[in-house]
């Protein structure tokens, strides 16, 4: 890798936290555009058309830097080095992290579909409680993963409601029956809402099936990160891969929890880093 590579249309997050001028709590968190990449610094920048998101930061305690790649979320603390200000763009350089770690974050794979699935639903309790009475209606299923579920439906629902959910996939005559809670309903068309909804304590030979038909179907479909939110807009970190390119290499999706067979930990250690390999969330969809 050439120092001082730009790397082009790839992302990081990072959070701030720190103090106002008159000592109250400041906290931000955004994602950035990675202008600027080597062994000694990270320039990063974010664009805006309002008011300068840290205008109001006055005394910064500390700036944790984070990327996905592949199912490998990789985070350390950065230091601020300078900060450039216009009126709709903000330039942040980082000293390198001096410490890099990772975590393995499972990816389930979530899909449109191409017609929609008709859905019996019930409500069968509310905050994790169920209820010896439910109530049933109907909607239409337009996406679906092995952490949840988004429908269409004409009944006015609110989080965070409990559903047990009905429907029958075109790959089997099989029904299938989970349990999940609502955690978002918007607006679709004038009489019509759309719900987003986490499956909630469905064992695996239940979830099994839905993540193979997910995977089957997910040829041609852009492939996005779900932490059990189908139909969620802003799946997190997912447009942050490519970031490790600028590390001479892509991780591989790591077959163990040896860093040193994960091509990502051995491209960070070529320049300098003290890459650490935390434990795999190995249960866990992606944050």
């Amino acid at each position: 890798m050439e120092e001082g590579r730009v790397v082009s249309g790839s992302k990081c997050r990072l959070i701030l936290v720190g103090e106002t001028k008159d000592g109250q709590p400041f906290c931000y968190e955004d994602r950035f555009t990675v202008h600027k990449l080597d062994a000694e610094r990270i320039v990063a920048g974010l664009a805006y058309h309002t008011i300068h998101p840290l205008e109001k930061l006055h005394h910064l305690g500390f700036i944790e830097l984070s990327f996905l790649e592949r199912g490998m979320l990789y985070y350390g603390f950065a230091d601020m080095l300078s900060m450039e200000m216009t009126k709709q763009h903000c330039l942040l350089t980082l000293a390198a992290p001096e410490t890099v770690r990772m975590t393995q974050q499972r990816k389930s794979v979530r899909v449109q579909l191409a017609s929609r699935i008709p859905i019996t639903c019930r409500i069968v309790g509310v905050r994790g409680e169920m209820s010896p009475q439910s109530v049933v209606f109907y909607g239409q299923m337009i996406e679906l993963s092995a952490g949840g579920v988004s429908f269409v439906t004409s009944t006015r629902l609110f989080e965070p409601l409990l559903l047990e959910l009905t429907f029958v996939l075109p790959s089997s005559p099989e029904k299938h029956h989970l349990v999940c809670e609502i955690v978002r309903v918007t607006a679709f068309g004038s009489d019509s809402y759309r719900v987003a909804a986490e499956f909630r304590d469905c064992p695996p030979e239940t979830i099994e099936p839905i993540d193979r038909f997910c995977r089957a179907n997910q040829q041609g479909q852009e492939r996005e990160p779900s932490a059990g939110r189908a139909g969620e807009g802003d799946d997190r970190d997912d447009d942050v891969a490519g970031w490790t390119d600028a590390y001479e290499g892509k991780p591989a999706s790591p077959k163990s929890a040896d860093a040193s067979d994960i091509q990502g930990a051995r491209s960070l250690s070529a320049l300098g880093y003290d890459v650490n390999l935390a434990r795999p969330n190995a249960e866990e969809d992606d944050e």
